[in-house]
């Protein structure tokens, strides 16, 4: 069950903030995954459980479904700084937002640095 048909590499980041790959690449398309594993992707949030009933609860209007076993994998979410701090820190967390998030960091840079002729992104 997930949210995004696509998840993010995390391996890759390092390779997309240097520019070697494209969002796109470092994404894992789920339903090849699936199909590969012979499992069932569905495509719908969570948005509970009933641990006496051991149903999963989705939020797309289908019906719960049933587990034996479950395993939570929702990764995880920093708590963000308020403040003036907020504005000079970008969280790599969750990853699913990072690419837009540096897109916009990027964008900024060159602009700043079209000014004077330099672009610098350390």
């Amino acid at each position: 069950v997930t949210r995004d048909l696509s998840s993010p590499y995390s391996g890759m980041l390092p390779g997309h903030v240097a520019g070697h790959y494209t969002a796109d690449e470092c994404h894992i398309d789920l339903a090849p995954l699936a199909r590969f594993a012979k499992a069932v992707l569905v495509h719908a949030p969570v948005v509970g459980l009933d641990r006496e009933r051991n149903l999963v609860l989705l939020g797309d209007g289908r019906p719960p479904l049933p587990y034996d076993v479950l395993s939570i994998n929702i990764g995880s979410s920093p708590k963000m700084l308020s403040g003036s701090a907020a504005d000079a820190v970008t969280p790599v967390k969750p990853l699913s937002g990072f690419s837009a998030r540096w897109d916009i960091i990027t964008d900024r840079v060159r602009r700043r640095g079209a000014a004077d002729g330099v672009t610098r992104i350390v």
